[in-house]
């Protein structure tokens, strides 16, 4: 009973070993698109600012899905220019008139889940949170590179999440 009692306790705190958990989110922003909008528009962003993909020395580090993350849709953004860093972003649609939108479009948001300098770790909002000055310029850099972009490209009015604030 004792044995059985150690190896219920051991599979117990080893759950989030193995399993992918939850992500949190830096700023989301909503896109008044659908979720296959979204996803050619990354695309589209991708072709027009090859810097942004990710670099051959840090191609181990795109495995999202090996890490249990294959359900999201996602991208790895990459940024050369100092600090180097990779976000790990993802995207999901709200249909109109559902939980959280209460309008007649589909909204889709999207947002920062991870960040990483070249290092074995991803950082999420939960490691960073105490630096209020990192997430800050995470975020920032984030709205000028990307959503400002993104708005421009797609000719779409992009709006802040304010719900999560």
């Amino acid at each position: 009973m004792k044995y059985l009692l150690i190896i219920i306790l051991i599979c117990f705190s080893a759950c989030d070993t193995f399993d992918a958990g939850t992500l949190g989110a830096f700023q989301q922003w909503c896109f008044p698109v659908s979720q296959s909008k979204m996803a050619q528009g990354l695309t589209n962003l991708l072709v027009k600012n090859p810097s942004y993909k990710i670099p051959e020395k840090w191609k181990y580090l795109d495995n999202w899905s090996e890490r249990g993350y294959e359900s999201l849709e996602g991208q790895i953004i990459y940024f050369k220019k100092q600090p180097e860093e990779m976000y790990y972003i993802s995207y999901f649609s709200m249909y109109p008139q559902s939980i959280g939108n209460d309008t007649d479009s589909n909204i889709t948001k999207l947002a920062i889940r991870s960040v990483n300098n070249g290092g074995i770790k991803w950082y999420g909002i939960d490691d960073l949170v105490k630096d209020s000055s990192e997430v800050n310029r995470i975020n920032k850099r984030f709205y000028v590179e990307i959503i400002l972009k993104l708005e421009k490209q797609m000719n779409v009015e992009v709006k802040k999440d304010e719900s999560d604030l």
